[in-house]
């Protein structure tokens, strides 16, 4: 029973590695007059307000700095 609770947590926690880093991929692809509309910075901040999750743990999920060994 706690290895099924462990394997779900960890394709919660994948799909929302997965959700975040398609969504800073949709955010830095935006432009403007061809050049890109939103600073890294902003997109930070704004995923850490969507997925509830501080600005280190999204930046840590976009550039994979972290220790999880989810995939």
């Amino acid at each position: 029973m706690q290895n099924l609770i462990e394997t779900r947590q960890r394709q919660a926690t994948r799909r929302m590695y997965e959700d975040v880093q398609k969504e800073h991929a949709r955010l830095m692809a935006i432009t403007e007059h061809g050049v890109q509309k939103y600073h890294d910075k902003w997109i930070i901040g704004e995923l850490a307000h969507k997925f509830y999750k501080s600005p280190a743990t999204i930046e840590k999920i976009i550039y994979n700095r972290n220790n999880l060994n989810l995939f």
